[in-house]
């Protein structure tokens, strides 16, 4: 799912069943289509990732809010919890479907997070801690996952959680019927599942696969109800039922979609504060799709919190910290980049790809789109994904002369129009991009600045993924959001070209190996040299051009108490949060 940016700015995307995730530039809530943590030209889809460690030591906290004057990702405590009451959340994006084992977008995780418990949970610092699953076990090779569950849990229905219902879930995502993306895209090779006994359930693959310990640390790949889902059928998505501290209540399409208190819930995981039912009585989560709008109303006392807050609002609500909170968290997986397609001319000229890099001023960037509140990527990992290489940050500084003289040094000549031009072919590079991005115009001044010119296409996003896809265009807007860096092989690894987002069409074995390599362990000390192998790999080739680190921005009423966010930095986690009025 993505991280933060201003929804009109940014475009969607759907998935393939490997690579699904947040894509896009300014926009990350916004989505249309189909992806899983995609973030696009236009919107923000469901994210899938897994995490690093196979240990179940976890942690105390996640992210949490702060007052007006520091970046933050969670709200401070105000004393003894206050139980009751009705937290309104307005969101940037209504869900296509509530079904966790259907939907594609990142937002429905925003909501299922509080009515679905994953099997175990990803703490702070990145191991995982039991959930409805007390232990687990991966095999060697990273083919075998083994879950020994709590036997004191039951769905909101009555229903008993046991390995039956595990395995109903997992094999309900692999039914072609069931049409599941994001959850299908974090099965990833899953082969099949097996009860070993009433409370013990084991998941097979295909090939290693290291990423599975994330999938089901996230409401996509958690248990549902079977019966539930037999009375309902596709109807199940209006009538949710899972093992979380929320229940469904309603859903008011393009309205609200309210959840109401488990009484019952008493399994909470160590990385929360309290245990028991959640303290407040009803989370209403309304859908605001305009920036304006959504800022009016946590300015108006109508909701207690929003999604997205636009970046030029924040230094408005920071500077009444007595009312606002605002909360930025910085996200795992692929930044907010452009790929670069190495088999187009001009950009099969790594003179080209390389000039591209010195000819960009991402601090321009950031100042002007993003009130300088994000920060500069610089290869196709975030500053906050396992395994990130920061070395990269020299390679490619802003420098329009070493631009020049590289594209001159592989015999490109300016002209008297003051672009350079190669065998009587002038260097134009065609630039696809979301109608609603305003990120193409900046990129192409300064381009130009270094005799590059550029072919903006811009349309809605939805339309560009494909033909970004097979190859029309030399740069295309991704991003994704996931805590495993695993996420990288959406775009690097050979096999997707032209079927996923193999965007930069360059087929390297080394480059293949390490990201396989990678995949086959849970251990981050023999996955780490090889995702900064990976990342060299990508940025001496400059297969990417990076350009800002994942962010989302929370805007909250000061009541508002244990507001946290999960280490993905984009959901947040309610369970703890009360209202201190």
């Amino acid at each position: 799912m993505s991280a933060s940016r201003e929804p009109s700015r940014q475009p969607g995307f759907p998935t393939e069943r490997f690579g699904s995730g947040v894509v896009s530039r300014r926009a990350l809530l916004r989505g249309a289509g189909a992806a899983a943590g995609l973030i696009g030209l236009g919107g923000l889809l469901a994210a899938c990732g897994s995490g690093s460690s196979p240990g179940n030591s976890g942690g105390s906290g996640g992210a949490s809010t702060s007052t007006g004057s520091s970046n933050s990702t969670s709200t401070s405590s105000g004393g003894t919890p206050i139980v009751g009451g009705t937290f309104t959340y307005a969101l940037n994006q209504e869900p296509e479907s509530l079904d966790p084992e259907v939907t594609t977008y990142a937002v429905t995780n925003k909501i299922n997070i509080n009515v679905f418990d994953p099997l175990i949970w990803q703490a702070p610092d990145l191991s995982y801690v039991p959930g409805l699953a007390e232990k687990w076990e991966v095999s060697p090779d990273s083919t075998k996952f083994t879950f020994n569950l709590r036997t004191d849990v039951t769905f909101h229905d009555g229903t008993k959680l046991d390995a039956t219902a595990v395995k109903f879930s997992w094999d309900r995502i692999m039914d072609p019927n069931t049409k599941s993306k994001t959850a299908l895209n974090q099965m990833g090779p899953f082969k099949q599942a097996t009860v070993v006994d009433p409370a013990t359930v084991s998941a097979e693959f295909s090939t290693p696969y290291a990423p599975f310990l994330d999938a089901v640390s996230q409401s996509y790949c958690s248990p549902v109800s079977p019966t539930a889902v037999q009375k309902y059928a596709d109807q199940f998505t209006y009538h949710l039922v899972g093992t979380g501290p929320y229940m469904f209540k309603e859903w008011v399409k393009g309205d609200h979609i309210t959840l109401t208190k488990y009484a019952d819930y008493k399994w909470a995981p160590s990385i929360f504060h309290h245990q028991g039912a959640g303290y407040l009585d009803e989370i209403v989560f309304k859908i605001v799709i305009e920036n304006a709008t959504r800022t009016g109303v946590l300015q108006s006392g109508q909701v207690d919190g929003i999604d997205s807050v636009p970046p030029k609002d924040v230094a408005s609500f920071k500077a009444d910290p007595s009312k606002y909170q605002i909360l930025l968290a910085e996200a795992p997986g692929i930044p907010t980049l452009l790929a670069i397609n190495t088999q187009k001319f001009p950009t099969n000229d790594i003179a080209v790809r390389k000039a591209l890099q010195y000819g960009t001023d991402k601090s321009a960037v950031i100042k002007v789109l993003d009130f300088g509140l994000y920060t500069a990527a610089y290869g196709p990992l975030t500053s906050v994904t396992l395994g990130y290489d920061s070395s990269l940050q020299s390679m490619y500084p802003y420098d329009q002369k070493k631009a020049t003289q590289t594209l001159e040094a592989a015999g490109w000549t300016k002209g008297s129009d003051g672009y350079y031009a190669k065998n009587g072919q002038q260097l134009v590079v065609d630039y696809y991009a979301s109608n609603t991005d305003q990120l193409p115009p900046l990129l192409q001044a300064q381009w130009k600045a270094v005799g590059i010119n550029t072919n903006i296409k811009a349309m809605d996003y939805n339309a560009a993924i494909p033909l970004i896809t097979k190859g029309d265009a030399n740069l295309g807007s991704i991003g994704w959001i996931q805590a495993d860096p695993d996420v990288c092989r959406i775009l690097l690894y050979s096999k997707n070209i032209s079927t996923g987002y193999g965007w930069t069409f360059f087929t390297n074995s080394t480059l293949d190996d390490d990201i396989s390599k990678a995949a086959s362990s849970v251990d981050a000390t023999v996955r780490k040299p090889l995702y900064a192998s990976i990342q060299q790999l990508t940025m001496q080739n400059a297969l990417v051009l990076p350009l800002t680190n994942l962010f989302a921005i929370y805007g909250l009423q000061s009541h508002v108490k244990n507001f946290r966010v999960d280490t993905r930095g984009w959901y947040p986690w309610l369970y703890d949060v009360y209202l201190q009025k």
